[in-house]
């Protein structure tokens, strides 16, 4: 179920999210929330998927597959 709920976000946040919107074709909410969903936590871990992520960049690298590496890290 949806709830709605206001947020302050800073100016420069916004624009940056409105940017990576409008680059993968999406509304503004389906990338603040994911953004949300995919922070850091109070412990400043990543999450599963981002250090998931980072591993696969980093063996990618290892093995010389820079160009694939660097498109994963942009998934970031």
């Amino acid at each position: 179920m949806k709830k709605k709920k206001s947020i302050w976000i800073d100016e420069d946040t916004i624009a940056d999210i409105e940017k990576e919107a409008k680059e993968k074709g999406v509304k503004f909410p389906a990338v603040a929330n994911e953004r949300m969903r995919h922070r850091v936590n109070e412990a400043n871990e990543a999450t599963p998927l981002i250090r998931a992520r980072t591993q696969t960049i980093i063996n990618l690298c290892r093995v010389g597959k820079i160009d694939e590496a660097q498109e994963e890290a942009n998934k970031l």
